[in-house]
């Protein structure tokens, strides 16, 4: 059981990698113009000409922003955007968003804070604790509130599926 548990972490570390990626990916081109099926959206500045240009001014001088953390997503959509989708989409699905990152984070580093953050996403999420804070067990675990039952590995993946066809419909 632990390897498969390490199996579901390592493949949700992946699927959540992908969110952030797909979160700076779709922000860099709204900031460079591009549309969605919905329109443009309205800037609060310049229209960047390249991609690069635009992740530049989103980084600000650092080397990195993060792109997990909704609550700074949602922020700094609001900085560049007037009432961007990003911005929409995360902060209606907030306290779900920050229950994915914990459980990101739960898998990413063990400390005691990733631990409680943890546990308290799974009893919001699933309604209980999991043995040993286990992020393995509790992905492998039944999301019983699904519409068809299986794991929370798959069903926390297929609602950032749906997250991602709204930012980008």
């Amino acid at each position: 059981m632990p390897r498969l548990e390490a199996l579901y972490e390592t493949a949700y570390l992946r699927i959540f990698l992908l969110w952030e990626d797909f979160l700076e990916q779709s922000f860099l081109r709204y900031l460079c113009g591009y549309h969605s099926s919905i329109g443009p959206v309205a800037l609060r500045g310049k229209v960047f000409s390249t991609i690069s240009l635009a992740e530049a001014a989103v980084l600000g001088g650092y080397d990195f922003v993060s792109w997990a953390n909704p609550h700074k997503v949602a922020a700094r959509s609001s900085k560049f955007i007037t009432s961007g989708l990003h911005e929409a989409v995360l902060n209606s699905n907030i306290s779900r968003l920050e229950a994915f990152n914990s459980v990101r984070n739960r898998i990413a580093h063990p400390s005691k804070y990733a631990r409680r953050q943890f546990d308290s996403a799974t009893v919001m999420l699933a309604g209980s604790r999991f043995a040993a804070s286990s992020a393995g067990k509790f992905l492998r675990c039944i999301a019983v509130p699904a519409p068809a039952p299986a794991p929370w590995l798959h069903h926390i993946a297929s609602e950032l599926k749906s997250l991602a066809r709204q930012i980008c419909p």
